[in-house]
């Protein structure tokens, strides 16, 4: 494991302390979205430049979203540990990217966040990942959350698929939101 994706993992890690994601761990669900952004972009049909700070970002997806941190306190701590501009550029764009804009319920925080994810590259493939972790614990476990992922599927693929992106992730997830349709009786 490089430096960079060791130190995004420690700094989330220590950031989101012992935190809860649906039935699970934080640690769980981001070490699950990291993993699978790894795998994505070693893929050969996707073209992901810069795999380490991809997945680095994918270790902070949620820290803005669910923690105190702020986006220039992130900054600050990749500069510190000595990260180039670069990198630390490529994380903070993509770690922005995915986190929520303000609106007064879920549905306006998508709207106002989508376009982001969607003209990032690295964000996007995080965001898939991060879904597809969100349905498959739903799936698995039961959660109450199964209904509105399902519930949110259409519009999430709506405003976030693109041509030849992430074909992979994309049958997947198309995938699970049957079986999320499945398990709420649909």
């Amino acid at each position: 494991m490089s430096r960079i994706i060791r130190f995004a993992e420690d700094l989330a890690i220590m950031h989101h302390g012992e935190q809860a994601h649906g039935c699970l761990k934080i640690g769980e669900h981001l070490a699950d979205v990291a993993s699978h952004v790894s795998h994505h972009a070693k893929k050969d049909e996707v073209e992901v430049a810069f795999h380490d700070t991809t997945v680095a970002a994918a270790w902070l997806h949620d820290v803005i979203e669910d923690t105190d941190m702020t986006l220039a306190v992130l900054e600050a701590e990749l500069h510190q540990a000595d990260f180039s501009f670069d990198d630390v550029f490529y994380i903070s764009q993509a770690v922005s990217a995915v986190t929520d804009m303000d609106g007064k319920n879920r549905k306006d925080r998508h709207l106002n966040t989508y376009w982001k994810i969607r003209e990032n590259p690295r964000a996007l493939l995080i965001k898939l990942c991060d879904r597809r972790h969100n349905h498959e614990r739903s799936i698995k476990h039961g959660e109450i959350y199964a209904a509105m992922y399902a519930k949110e599927y259409d519009y999430f693929k709506f405003a976030l698929w693109k041509h030849n992106q992430f074909p992979a992730l994309w049958k997947e997830l198309d995938k699970q939101n049957k079986k999320l349709q499945e398990v709420m009786g649909w």
